[in-house]
Parts: structure tokens; C-alpha cells; sequence
């Protein structure tokens, strides 16, 4: 048989084996009985379809509803009918055909009609989240045989152009802010974040900093950094915009009682400025789904107490060509449930090559207590010491994943078996170290205050996250 004759060949079983397939798939009969289970004549497959909290003006993701022929004969569909006549709130289409449209349809004994649904509420003056409904019948001969609900819940926002900023200015928690593009807060001026800010970002949006960033959350009302889509399974999905640029020269920026999520870079800084205090003070912080970096800092000059990064693809943590940093109660967990991490979750240096051929070496001062580092690489923590310049390391009672790692001197605690260290459900993302764990205990502390607000006690528990019995929720 030549080459072409065999191609044709099985070219013809091929798309024989298709068509028995979708006809075997297609049949009307097959799902007949499951149909009728849902009720006599024209059947909807779903009582209700909700639309998760929504952007005023923004279109809604795509949801699915069937309107079943659940009998035994072919059927007329009159038409289908929103009961408020909401036809501008909820876009719904069969084919491409608006459903306004669609009307004297016969449907086949068991078989389907495939609605597409997307809502789009407008904008109104409620600074509060408020609730539309519509109620979708399908009518056979004039008689309403199914009706199903149709619910979405949306709030108003505050849509932020990118661009520069000038002068002083104070966000607050009344609605969220949407950036369609980035936007530089121009030296010498500063962005106040009051505590329940929410500040969502377009794919290329980032906040680049040369003033100061002052984030003032509470322990009820976090200040939030994250992507615009906030429907699964973007609403935990590395990369979804830029994430935030401190750069050369920036001072005095604050987070408390903040979480930034989903970016390329939780925070990304720069040289440190010519001050001896420190450019960034980070309480009460998270940092998750990161793309590239959760902080990537070069020859910078932060402190950090109750942060936690987590869930980074590339570097969770990185102190690149010296600086000074300090950090208690600090967390940096990096697990492969989505991904496999890259490298170790923290790495630290005194030196970086520059594309130009030239080398920055700068001294690395790092003061760490009470810390925990873990995740599934074997080796947590990699210090490199390429540099001349000297390297200044503090540290007491640390519980790092690695051998003799050069973090875990003086009362802290090495080890390189994963289920060393063991936490409350790690998966579902309560990173709570288990009550009687390693971490549990080994904290020398003065704190009464986790990641999540204040503690009954004194911090005994190294991390960010006070330990807990495996049945604690985190709520």
C-alpha cells in the first residue's frame, strides 16, 4: 500500500471513530432518564446561577445554563423571557442569538439547549456591595415551564488611569481602586493607604515607588494588593500583573497589616538611600503567588516582623549585593501543590555581576530570630560569598530546612527531612505550625502578636503564625 493510500487509510477510521463517538455523545435518549428526574416538560439544569462579587462596568466571566426537553417527544419552545426585562444586566446568548431573539424552537425528546451567561451591572452612586436579581422561564405554548434564578452581586470602583503622582494623596476604604496602568509616586510625595484599602491591577500594571508607600491596615481591615479577576482560579494565579517597584532613592514606606498577591514581584527594591533608617518597614505582611520574586532587594536597607511569603515559583525571598535587613517572626514557606519551586526560598549575597562587565560588592549585614524557612527544596537557604566584602550574620533560635544551615546557629534548628517540620493543612493554606512541632516552642521571644493579630501569650512558636492543634480553621 503506498504512503497516500495508507494516510487516506486512516484518515477514514479516524474520522469514523469521531463521528461514533460525538453521535454515541449527542444522543438525546441517553440522558433521558437523569432528565426527567428534574422535573416534567421544558427543565432548566440549574435552580439558581450566581455571579461572584463584581466590578461596577465590568463584564462578568462566562457561566452555563441548559434548558432541557425533559420528555419523551420533540417540543416547541415559545420563547425565553426575563421577568424584570434586566436584558441590559445579563447578557445571554444560544448560538451567538440573543435570547430576545431565539423564539419557536423545536428541541429534540431529551435533548438540550446550551445557554452562555455573562452579567455587566452598571455603575451607580452605593459605595457599598449591593445584589441584582432576574428570573430567566422558558414559555411552551404560552404556559411558563421552568424558571431559574439569576443572581450577581456587584460594588463600585474607583477606575486609576496610571500615570504620575504629584502630590500627597490618601486612598480609603470606600471603594476599590482599579489600576488600568501603572502609576509612579513622584519623589518627595506620598500614597497613604488607609486600613481596608483594596487596590486591584490590570495584566501590565504596577505601583512604582521614588516617594513613599505608608500602608496602614488592621488586624479586621487589611490593606490588599492583587489582579482585577478575582474568579477562580485567577484569584490564586502567579504573574497577574507587576507588583511593586521601590526604587533608588525611596524612603519611609510602611505595610502593615497588608497582602499583595498574585503579581511577578510581591516587592522589588532598589539601591537603599543615603539615610541610615531603614527605606521599608514591613509588620504584619503577606506576600503570596508570586511569579518571579516575593521581595527581590538589591543593596537595600528593610526590616520585617510577622511577614509571610509563600507559594513563589522563582525566588521567594532574595538579598542580592549586600544591604542591611532584620527580620523577626519571619515566614517564607514554599510548597509544591501548583508548581515545583526553582531554587531555595531564601538566598542572600554581597556581590552582583553586571551586564556591563562591572561588579557591585557591597557588605551584607542579616539579623534574623525566631524565623522559619521550609519548603520542598532540600536546601532552604544559600548564602554566596563571592564578594570581598564582609559579611555580618545575627542570628538566634531559626528552624530552617537544610544541612547545618548557616541560619540556624545559636539555638536554632537544621534539618533536611521534609515531615521534619509538620503544619495544620499546608495544602489548603493554613500554614500554622502544628501544636508539639519543631517550630512549636523553640521561639525566644518578647512578642504577643502573630501575622493575624495579638496572641493570649508570648510568642512561643517560630514563623509569623503562632502553632495550633490540626483541627484550627485560621478563621
Amino acid at each position: 500500500m503506498k504512503r497516500s493510500d495508507k494516510l487516506r487509510h486512516w484518515a477514514v477510521l479516524l474520522y469514523a471513530l469521531f463521528m461514533s463517538i460525538l453521535i454515541s455523545a449527542c444522543n438525546p435518549d441517553d440522558d433521558l432518564g437523569r432528565i426527567q428526574n428534574l422535573g416534567s416538560g421544558f427543565v432548566f439544569s440549574e435552580d439558581t446561577v450566581s455571579f461572584d462579587t463584581l466590578f461596577s462596568g465590568f463584564l462578568s466571566v462566562t457561566k452555563r445554563l441548559k434548558l432541557y426537553n425533559a420528555t419523551s417527544e420533540d417540543r416547541v419552545l415559545d420563547q425565553f423571557q426575563l421577568e424584570n426585562e434586566a436584558y441590559d444586566l445579563f447578557d445571554i446568548q444560544i448560538n451567538g442569538i440573543p435570547i430576545r431573539e431565539f423564539t419557536n424552537r423545536r428541541i429534540r425528546a431529551g435533548d438540550s439547549l446550551l445557554m452562555l451567561l455573562q452579567a455587566k451591572i452598571p455603575e451607580n452612586e452605593r459605595d457599598e456591595v449591593f445584589a441584582f436579581e432576574e428570573r430567566i422561564a422558558a414559555i411552551h405554548e404560552g404556559v411558563i415551564e421552568s424558571t431559574a434564578l439569576l443572581q450577581a452581586w456587584s460594588e463600585n470602583v474607583r477606575l486609576i488611569s496610571g500615570g504620575r503622582l504629584t502630590s500627597p494623596q490618601v486612598w480609603d476604604s470606600l471603594r476599590p481602586y482599579i489600576l488600568q496602568s501603572s502609576i509612579l509616586i513622584e519623589e518627595g510625595v506620598s500614597l497613604h493607604l488607609e486600613a481596608g484599602t483594596r487596590i486591584y491591577a490590570f495584566q501590565n500594571a504596577a505601583v512604582f515607588v521614588s516617594g513613599s508607600l505608608i500602608a496602614k491596615g488592621a488586624e479586621k481591615a487589611l490593606v490588599s494588593f492583587s489582579n482585577v479577576r478575582r474568579d477562580k482560579p485567577f484569584n490564586s494565579s502567579p504573574g497577574q500583573w507587576g507588583g511593586i517597584y521601590l526604587l533608588e532613592g525611596t524612603t519611609g514606606n510602611q505595610l502593615e497589616y497588608t497582602n499583595i498577591r498574585n503579581a511577578e514581584y510581591g516587592i522589588r527594591m532598589g539601591a537603599p538611600s543615603e539615610s541610615q533608617d531603614p527605606d521599608l518597614i514591613l509588620k504584619n505582611t503577606t506576600i503570596e503567588n508570586m511569579s518571579l520574586a516575593g521581595i527581590l532587594a538589591f543593596s537595600s536597607n528593610f526590616e520585617a516582623e510577622n511577614l509571610l511569603i509563600t507559594n513563589c515559583i522563582m525566588q521567594p525571598l532574595a538579598l542580592i549585593a549586600g544591604g542591611s535587613y532584620r527580620f523577626n517572626h519571619l515566614s517564607v514557606l514554599n510548597f509544591s501543590f501548583d508548581f515545583f519551586p526553582s531554587g531555595p526560598s531564601f538566598t542572600a549575597s554581597n556581590f552582583i555581576a553586571l551586564d556591563d562587565g562591572n561588579v557591585l560588592d557591597i557588605p551584607l549585614n542579616i539579623t534574623m530570630k525566631n524565623s522559619l524557612i521550609w519548603g520542598n527544596v532540600e536546601e532552604q537557604a544559600v548564602l554566596l560569598d563571592q564578594g570581598t566584602s564582609p559579611i555580618n550574620i545575627e542570628v538566634a533560635s531559626n528552624l530552617v530546612r537544610g544541612n547545618n544551615n548557616f541560619l540556624s546557629a545559636n539555638g536554632g534548628i537544621s534539618a533536611t527531612a521534609f515531615n521534619f517540620q509538620t503544619f495544620v493543612d499546608a495544602r489548603e493554606g493554613n500554614l500554622r505550625p502544628l501544636l508539639g512541632s519543631p517550630a512549636d516552642g523553640l521561639a525566644q521571644s518578647t512578642l504577643m502578636l502573630d501575622l493575624k493579630g495579638p496572641t493570649l501569650n508570648i510568642r512561643t512558636t517560630v514563623g509569623a503564625l503562632e502553632a495550633a492543634a490540626a483541627s484550627d480553621d485560621d478563621s
